[in-house]
């Protein structure tokens, strides 16, 4: 007599996701995610209304958690922890947009005035060459 092949019980994680019925929750939960994890695009101006600036320098160490960002054509910021490191560009650099990625042609671990930028948008061409200018600091409360 044949019988009918075992179904392979799930374990760890899994079961208990099935178990309780949550297994349909799981691309929700990396919908919300996405969605809680998105940065919000901020102007420059807004951004650092209230702060004032600090000596401009010619370099700054990229820490681990750094982020270097566009925030309009002209604004590059380097997120760094309370600190806001601000390059104010000599011209529109064509591409650059709060929603695209940024790439940087630098020494490793730190950003300098004379590094080149550019933006990076998915499925087009990568924008021009952009030098930095210095960067000057803006401390958050």
């Amino acid at each position: 007599m044949l019988s009918a092949p075992r179904r392979r019980k799930p374990h760890g994680a899994t079961a208990w996701l099935e178990r309780f019925g949550l297994m349909r929750l799981v691309p929700l939960a990396f919908l919300l995610c996405a969605w809680a994890c998105a940065a919000p695009h901020r102007d420059a101006a807004s951004e650092l209304a209230g702060l004032t600036a600090g000596e401009a320098q010619a370099c700054v160490i990229a820490g681990p958690t750094a982020r270097l960002v566009a925030r309009d054509r002209r604004t590059i910021v380097v997120e760094e922890g309370r600190t806001l490191w601000v390059s104010r560009l000599e011209a529109d650099c064509p591409g650059l947009d709060p929603a695209v990625a940024v790439a940087i042609d630098s020494d490793p671990g730190r950003y300098c005035r004379g590094d080149r930028i550019r933006a990076i948008e998915p499925g087009r061409q990568p924008g021009p060459f952009c030098p930095l200018e210095g960067f000057a600091p803006y401390r958050r409360r």
